[in-house]
């Protein structure tokens, strides 16, 4: 029986017991809107195992680093040995935990199970069966695979039926091998590649995936999703007093007689958040990213379907619009902090403290960043986020009572509050300061409560 909850406006819902929780909606794939999918262009198109634990189309090996190999890639995803010429071993996942390799000499493929070099083969094919069209990638994974295609002319019918009769293909073909049951789950997930320099990065992140699976079966407590994990706050008054300062302050509180500091009352708490990657940074100094929007902004374009999206340059980096030197300033200031032992704490509302973020994955400083959804059981970070996991470098927080949805999820003034105020809790004396402008104090106290399910066991 479904859950039932009352809806109490605003995204929130109070559930049958009476707690205060975030509204769950549900969205169907990423179909992007007002989109023929007849047109031409690139497309990616993700497909998955309707049973994910066979990982009946390959599986991962590592290469063994050995003098013989220097040089020797190997890397992707073959069916073969890899036909670079030189002896290289390539072994399973347990055996090449014994050799205590670090993530940055990680190299990993897929050896195709028959399941997969026939599926492979049958990918290669999709052009005979669907004119117009043209397979330019497969990226085979244990799992699921990833295809990436090219309409060099416009379809008679809409994308999705040439995805659903090379699905039809597999389904034959692992019929054929013995094979009980569906093989593939129902639809599938696509994406448009619609900027210029889009379709180099598309195609990196589809070789790289093997090297990206194996560092993350190979260090799983670096990327470990957990559904709810303690953290300690404080709950400092809002305004100066219990804010701290980079410069090493005690607190900004309200400057006494002889230029003393007053430290603010504060009360620990344990809050509930999502996570992803290194916990053990919340044990560290922490300086809180707060970037005001009129110190930082990107370039927004129109989209389609209406509305506007941050403008990326070839390399898919976003494009600024404006910088002031409030925000060149401030960012001076945490990066000092940074290299100074302190760990970086963003929200990531506005785009300077995304930029900050970027900038500081780009520096490889540590960061912790809050999002306005949980993580799905199976989610890994990308790109940047991605190495700097595997380095130790990044924890990814999220409220605990937002669960995970598929799909983007719209950020409110409600969620952005709620984060900015949680952020100031988990940082302590590295606390940023905020003026919610409209809101009272306890109005933003609880929406932060709510959001973090915080409980009682109050330490003055």
């Amino acid at each position: 029986m479904a859950e039932v909850a009352t809806e109490i406006g605003n995204g929130w819902v109070r559930d049958a017991e009476g707690r205060l929780r975030r509204a769950t909606v549900h969205h169907m794939g990423r179909r992007l809107p007002s989109w023929d999918y007849r047109r031409e262009g690139y497309y990616v198109v993700t497909i998955v195992l309707n049973d994910r634990r066979t990982g009946a189309l390959g599986e991962l090996k590592i290469k063994k680093p050995t003098a013989c190999a220097v040089g020797a890639r190997g890397t992707g995803n073959v069916a073969g040995a890899g036909g670079t010429g030189v002896d290289v071993e390539w072994l399973s996942v347990d055996a090449a935990k014994e050799l205590g390799l670090k993530p940055e000499a990680v190299e990993a493929r897929v050896a195709f199970s028959k399941l997969g070099a026939s599926i492979f083969a049958h990918f290669r094919r999709m052009g005979e069966f669907t004119h117009g069209l043209e397979p330019v990638y497969c990226a085979i994974m244990p799992d699921h695979l990833h295809l990436l295609v090219k309409v060099w002319r416009e379809l008679e019918r809409p994308l999705g039926n040439a995805i659903g009769g090379f699905k039809a293909g597999c389904e034959k073909i692992y019929a054929k091998m013995g094979g009980e049951g569906r093989l593939f789950a129902e639809g599938f997930v696509d994406h448009v590649v619609l900027r210029a320099g889009q379709l180099a990065v598309e195609l990196n992140y589809l070789q790289d995936n093997p090297r990206r699976l194996a560092i993350k079966r190979l260090f799983p407590d670096l990327f470990k999703v957990l559904r709810r994990m303690a953290v300690t706050l404080r709950l400092a008054p809002q305004g100066q007093a219990g804010q701290g300062a980079l410069q090493g302050q005690a607190g900004r509180g309200a400057p006494l007689e002889g230029g003393a500091v007053q430290p603010a009352p504060t009360a620990r708490a344990v809050g509930y958040f999502a996570s992803l990657g290194n916990p053990f940074l919340l044990g560290r100094p922490l300086a809180q990213v707060q970037i005001s929007r009129r110190f930082f902004g990107y370039k927004r374009v129109a989209k389609l379907g209406g509305g506007l999206k941050i403008a990326k340059d070839e390399k898919g980096e976003p494009i600024a619009a404006f910088s002031t030197p409030e925000f060149e300033a401030r960012r001076e200031e945490l990066f000092a902090a940074a290299k100074h032992g302190a760990v970086l704490l963003s929200p990531c509302v506005s785009d300077g403290e995304r930029q900050i973020a970027r900038e500081a994955l780009a520096a490889g400083l540590p960061l912790i960043t809050m999002a306005n959804k949980g993580f799905s059981p199976l989610q890994k970070p990308s790109g940047r986020y991605f190495d700097a996991c595997a380095d130790g470098k990044l924890l990814m927080l999220a409220p605990a009572a937002w669960p995970y949805q598929p799909g983007e999820k719209p950020m409110t003034r409600f969620d952005a509050t709620a984060m900015n105020r949680l952020c100031q809790w988990i940082a302590g004396e590295g606390a940023a300061q905020i003026n919610y402008h409209g809101m009272k104090p306890t109005n933003v106290d609880e929406l932060a409560f709510a959001a973090a399910c915080v409980k009682g066991g109050i330490e003055k």
